[in-house]
């Protein structure tokens, strides 16, 4: 298995992981957070092409944020791998636009 990179993401934006698994018996990939499976939904959506794999979180929150762990898993074994999802607050555009307010009406 190559390792996907860990990600970023802003709040409300989608966050995508990418790895590679070569194995001699196709694999079955499960993806966990928090000690818990993460199933194919809207939120979370999971894609293969060949041996190229690939996880979307969608309209991510705070709380989508920490440590997340891949298994690729076969009759002949399993590997894990893990990967961290940083999210952070979005700016809001108010507060943005306050300051252009502000900085506009000011006299000199």
């Amino acid at each position: 298995m190559i390792k996907p990179q860990s990600a970023f993401a802003y709040e409300g934006q989608s966050a995508k992981f990418s790895c590679r698994v070569i194995a001699i018996a196709t694999p079955t990939l499960t993806w966990y957070h928090n000690n818990s499976e993460l199933k194919q939904s809207v939120k979370f959506m999971k894609r293969y092409a060949g041996d190229d794999f690939t996880f979307i979180i969608n309209r991510v929150k705070l709380e989508d944020r920490g440590e997340y762990i891949i298994r690729a898993e076969n009759h002949y074994g399993y590997r894990e791998e893990v990967v961290f999802l940083n999210v952070q607050r979005k700016l809001f555009s108010a507060n943005i636009i306050f300051v252009m307010y502000i900085m506009w009406n000011i006299n000199p």
